[in-house]
């Protein structure tokens, strides 16, 4: 049942139904709007494609390589990250052929980049204008011309390539080797179509420098387990290769101890292939080194024993021999029928985003009463892992289906799941899960996967905290730098600790100051006893600040930890439970309003032109939203700034 004092007027994209003020007294101080929904950002452009029946289907496979990859790479920042990690100096770039004969025109934001296709074809118009939303703290902008044009000559190094060659050639020895350990559970389960879709995402990730060792992962329950995990590792390698990739089996690379411990004893064997761009596809099979005897090998065991070897806190040497290339793994995915790791508030999908040094204990607790020990045996075999890799690197989980997914510029749902953009290719290029962590669960699309971070450690402290007291543990300094970096403004520390000192209703710390949210209570009307406002209305939970330094903004998921901590904050246990939602304000020409706006449950614009701000609520109840709208905006318009 709707407000009496609202009527709803429309019901715009994503379910957003919009309302307006029905009371004089309401329409009297501004518009108001309820989300109930998420409005879809995305921006498709149109394009033609002119087909012919006798087209190379190389030439066409190379096209869509190409318009996916840049339609994937939404900011100038993520396009700047991927070239940086990814690929060689910019110096080094190979210039793009001045005189190519055919191309294929791509159009991406303002910019135009010509890119070389073979001579031997007349060459197709495609025009491409996808822009991916962004749900990170900056404001959405196109790339630089020197961006892009990196980003083609990059892409563009090997359209001379026919189709019966494969795609990525041997690695310069001086270039760093990009490594990403990959485990397939239960291949049987994953029908031939599927399994080339497969090939072909691990085909484009090869060629966008991230160089996969599988790991296949066949139950030992049978008989002849070992003869049937090699037929199934026989199919990923037809499904890798039928994509112009490289693959070989590559067997005796493990062994083990006699206190049951997996080693890489040949790691030679591995690293050979890879330098020659040739994919390796192991079973988990080890031979026992009492009895030399080969037999069933955990895979997560062989997991963790290749992280170990190749992890840069290792103090063991992979080779010796300078042939082989340095190497930094990247990645670790897992692709399990089961998909991601389940989430309590998602009870048809998984987790988005797990940063392990906060949430690794809980959900380890929440998973020991799971039905599927596999969730737990990841999550645990990812902690292990990620422990010993660089910040940087990540682990992925999620579902053959979902990773034979072959489209990505366009994020189409069916039944509110996501099932066209593959997660990850997505994300190589941005380093961030297919969509924000932090969106409502009610409203945010449904995942099967789960991006998986080593992350930072999250601080909250509880109602009453001092600012400036040591013994809170808050380090006031360093708060106030990560503000006026974050604002780009100077906070008048008086005035500031004035009004808030002996109002926190929480801090929120995360890392070490890369991103925090200063949470106060507030009273319409005034403090009155009891911790009431003026004429006993209770008191509302008010984000202050809300704070992500530059370094953070739109990587590492810095604004989605924080953020979403302190939603968590209003639930039964949470340090503001008692509050219904959070309140803030934000300027109107802030281009954080955006994000602010997917992640609210309703906004309101202050009326008049001299008037600077837009409020914004978390209330799930539209009825309680309705009914303490005054309180919100009494309280908005009655705080002072204090960045000057």
């Amino acid at each position: 049942m709707k407000p009496a004092c609202l009527r709803a007027c429309a019901v715009g994209r994503g379910g957003r139904t919009l309302l307006e003020p029905a009371s004089s007294a309401i329409r009297a101080t501004g518009s108001l709007q309820q989300t109930r929904g998420l409005r879809d950002h995305t921006r498709r452009g149109s394009g033609s494609r002119s087909s012919s029946p006798t087209r190379d289907n190389g030439e066409l496979e190379d096209r869509d390589f190409y318009l996916s990859i840049l339609g994937a790479t939404s900011t100038k920042r993520e396009a700047k990250a991927y070239l940086q990690r990814f690929t060689p100096n910019s110096s080094h770039l190979p210039a793009l052929p001045k005189d190519v004969q055919g191309s294929a025109h791509i159009g991406l934001g303002r910019q135009n980049i010509q890119l070389p296709v073979p001579t031997t074809k007349k060459p197709t118009q495609v025009s491409q204008t996808y822009r991916a939303a962004e749900h990170h703290l900056e404001p959405t902008s196109s790339f630089s011309p020197s961006i892009e044009t990196q980003l083609a000559q990059t892409l563009a190094t090997s359209t001379s390539i026919t189709p019966q060659e494969s795609l990525t050639p041997p690695l310069d020895p001086s270039e760093q080797l990009h490594l990403a350990l990959v485990k397939i559970r239960d291949v049987d389960s994953i029908d031939d179509e599927t399994l080339r879709g497969i090939g072909r995402t691990f085909g484009r990730l090869q060629r966008l420098g991230l160089h996969p060792v599988i790991v296949i992962e066949q139950p030992n329950d049978e008989v002849n387990w070992r003869a049937h995990a090699e037929d199934q590792a026989e199919r990923v390698i037809g499904a890798l290769e039928a994509y112009r990739g490289k693959a070989r089996r590559v067997d005796e690379v493990f062994s083990i101890t006699a206190d049951k411990k997996i080693e890489v004893t040949n790691p030679q064997l591995l690293l050979t292939p890879l330098q020659r761009g040739v994919i390796p596809v192991v079973v988990s099979v080890a031979v026992e080194t009492s009895s030399q005897r080969i037999t069933f090998a955990d895979s997560y065991g062989i997991i963790e024993s290749l992280t170990e070897l190749f992890s840069s806190k290792s103090t063991t040497s992979p080779s010796t021999s300078p042939t082989i290339l340095p190497i930094h793994l990247d990645r670790l995915i897992f692709l399990d029928p089961l998909g991601g790791i389940p989430a309590p508030d998602r009870p048809v999908g998984s987790h988005v985003f797990v940063n392990l040094l906060q949430e690794f204990h809980t959900i380890h607790t929440d998973l020991l009463s799971s039905p599927h020990i596999h969730h737990l045996r990841s999550l645990k075999t990812l902690n292990h892992c990620l422990t010993l890799l660089p910040s940087t690197s990540s682990g992925v989980i999620t579902t053959p289906t979902a990773a034979a997914s072959a489209r990505i510029p366009r994020a189409s749902t069916i039944g509110g799941r996501n099932t066209a953009r593959n997660p990850l290719i997505h994300n190589l290029l941005t380093d961030k899960p297919i969509f924000s962590s932090s969106l409502p669960t009610g409203t945010a699309p449904v995942t099967d996967t789960t991006l998986v971070k080593l992350g930072m450690p999250l601080r909250i402290f509880p109602s009453g905290t001092r600012l400036t007291d040591p013994a809170s543990g808050v380090e006031w300094d360093k708060l106030v730098a990560l503000i006026e970096d974050s604002f780009n403004r100077k906070l008048d520390r008086d005035h500031y600790l004035n009004r808030v000192d002996e109002n926190i209703a929480g801090v929120i710390v995360a890392g070490d100051y890369e991103g925090a949210a200063i949470v106060t209570w507030e009273y319409p009307g005034g403090k009155q006893p009891g911790n009431k406002g003026e004429g006993g209305r209770e008191r509302v939970c008010y984000l202050d600040k809300f704070a992500v330094a530059k370094r953070a903004q739109g990587a590492g998921g810095v604004a989605d930890v924080v953020f979403k901590a302190m939603t968590a904050g209003v639930s039964p246990g949470g340090i503001f439970e008692e509050a219904e939602g959070i309140v803030w304000r934000s300027r109107r020409e802030n281009p954080v309003n955006k994000w602010y706006f997917e992640r609210a449950m309703g906004t309101y614009k202050f009326p008049g032109a001299g008037d600077m701000w837009t409020m914004f609520w978390t209330t799930q109840n539209p009825e309680i939203a309705q009914k303490r709208l005054m309180d919100y905006v009494d309280i908005c318009r009655a705080i002072e700034p204090s960045l000057r």
